[in-house]
């Protein structure tokens, strides 16, 4: 009866083996569960270290606290520099350094008041208030597209027909503007021939600097207009990017329907059908921009110019500029004059070679004689190795 007592009142009180305690209800057992001191125990236990007791724990946290509240001020001076330090690392070098000891030694040696004094550090502690909370971050609210857009155009620069876009200077008129344009910065509008409306092309230009403030190039955007024509002087791109890609862009502001007027059996063409092989291949060699053929190889393109561009592959034997001198016979006789001034001649005569045979078997017998002596016999080292 009482070890049956004994076994109903060990079933019935609630323990916790980590921290060897025990607790009179399920609740404030789950509750220690979830305290910070259980799971302190729990990682000592990890470790292989003892549970601390429940006091001890509060203790050092209570010191931790302390600790973060207190902020320690260090103040160092160095009679012997005349120095002041308020970082402990800092002051720790200068004492190690060579001129520091090199001055203490000077002072010691002539007993001045210096070596009275000497370095000090004094180290005192300041509480933190913890009233002072940390400003809060003030969030900027993100702008819309129209916003975005509105902003833009309210901080817009409006260009005058006669203004520089690079610049900003006003010229006396539209057209020396476009001179100017032109010479002063290499902005210079392509196929000139071919815009139908130049004010409306040089609008829309202005538009995009001082507006969108978008580089006519690289249509890289900038915060205002000053920053995109610094941009394009920095970088030489006060110029229109007039690619095929590119030309999208640009097409309402061009009429190219002049040049298949030309085209050889259709005077009339309609502007939105498709031109046949033939038609194109006209078309490229009367604008004189295009390619006409490729080599069947693929290393050469034939442009409309009649030029003809090499791949990179081949520059090395583009490079290469050889005079042939067998097809010039002038050229060939002036060369063996020369020759013949420095003392070549032609033709031996039998004693001439008898001579030259003479002159290298000479050679190759000391040859010979120097490669024994050296050990040399052999042109090309190989490694002494027994198979």
């Amino acid at each position: 009866f009482f070890v049956s007592s004994l076994i109903g009142d060990m079933e019935e009180t609630l323990t916790c083996i980590c921290c060897r305690q025990t607790f009179e209800s399920s609740g404030s057992q789950r509750e220690h569960y979830k305290s910070d001191y259980h799971r302190f125990n729990l990682k000592r236990k990890v470790v292989g270290l003892p549970p601390v007791k429940e006091d001890l724990f509060l203790q050092k946290v209570s010191e931790l606290k302390e600790k973060q509240n207190v902020k320690e001020v260090f103040t160092g001076y160095c009679s012997y520099c005349k120095k002041k330090f308020s970082n402990l690392k800092t002051y720790n070098a200068h004492v190690k350094s060579k001129k520091h000891i090199e001055r203490e030694k000077i002072a010691k040696e002539n007993g001045s008041d210096d070596q009275q004094s000497g370095t000090s550090v004094n180290i005192t502690t300041e509480k933190l208030d913890p009233s002072k909370s940390p400003e809060p971050v003030v969030e900027t609210p993100v702008q819309t597209e129209q916003e975005f857009i509105d902003e833009k155009i309210a901080n817009a620069h409006h260009y005058e027909p006669n203004e520089c876009l690079i610049c900003f200077k006003i010229q006396e008129s539209f057209e020396v503007n476009i001179e100017h344009m032109a010479k002063e910065h290499g902005l210079y509008i392509p196929d000139l021939e071919y815009v139908t409306d130049l004010p409306k092309l040089i609008s829309y230009l202005g538009q995009k600097v001082g507006t969108g403030n978008a580089c006519l190039y690289c249509n890289q955007v900038f915060c205002d207009a000053q920053a995109v024509t610094n941009h394009m002087k920095s970088l030489s791109h006060a110029k229109l990017k007039y690619d095929d890609d590119d030309m999208e862009e640009l097409d309402d502001f061009y009429d190219f329907s002049k040049t298949w007027e030309s085209i050889d059996g259709n005077e009339d063409v309609d502007i939105n059908a498709d031109l046949t092989p033939e038609q194109e291949q006209q078309l490229i060699v009367k604008s004189g921009k295009g390619i006409i053929g490729v080599s069947d190889g693929g290393y050469s393109l034939t442009l409309a110019s009649g030029k003809t561009i090499g791949h990179r592959d081949l520059m090395i034997y583009y490079k290469q500029n050889y005079r042939r001198i067998d097809s010039d016979p002038e050229a060939t006789r002036a060369v063996i004059n020369r020759y013949k001034a420095l003392g070549w001649k032609t033709s031996l005569t039998s004693k001439e070679r008898t001579d030259q045979r003479k002159q290298h078997r000479e050679f190759y017998k000391q040859q010979m004689q120097v490669s024994c002596k050296a050990n040399r016999l052999q042109k090309h080292f190989r490694e002494q190795v027994l198979y």
